[in-house]
């Protein structure tokens, strides 16, 4: 899990939407200097691109957000909680209370790949299937 960037995870979101969600953890990643700021508003879009192919909400209150960008070196990510919970469609259909968002290089799919397996087996005790 050495891809996540501390000082950018937050303790508690209020209530929000997963857009909002979205868009503040990658505004935490430009702030604390983890991704340019020209990327971030791209990678945002292309999270919530990613959304509408399929919920990344994998249930039991935990959503994986992820995106690749063409712009990044290095697979980057945060966390981020939610008390009230947020609806993220996720599998179960409950709502999202601990988020991880993934950015990674658009040119590394097993980097990114590996950093969802870790993610997955931290969350779930196992990768996804």
């Amino acid at each position: 899990m050495d891809f996540l960037v501390p000082e950018a995870c937050s303790a508690d979101f209020s209530q929000c939407t997963k857009e909002e969600a979205i868009s503040r953890m990658v505004d935490s990643l430009v702030e604390v200097g983890a991704i340019p700021a020209e990327v971030g508003e791209d990678a945002a879009e292309l999270v919530l691109k990613r959304e509408q192919v399929g919920t990344t909400g994998i249930g039991r209150g935990f959503a994986v957000p992820h995106a690749k960008h063409p712009d990044l070196k290095r697979v980057v990510g945060c966390i981020a909680r939610s008390s009230h919970g947020i609806d993220f469609d996720s599998l179960d259909g409950e709502p999202v209370h601990l988020l991880i968002l993934l950015l990674s290089p658009a040119d590394q799919f097993d980097a990114h790949m590996r950093a969802l397996e870790r993610t997955s087996t931290w969350l779930l005790g196992q990768p996804l299937p």
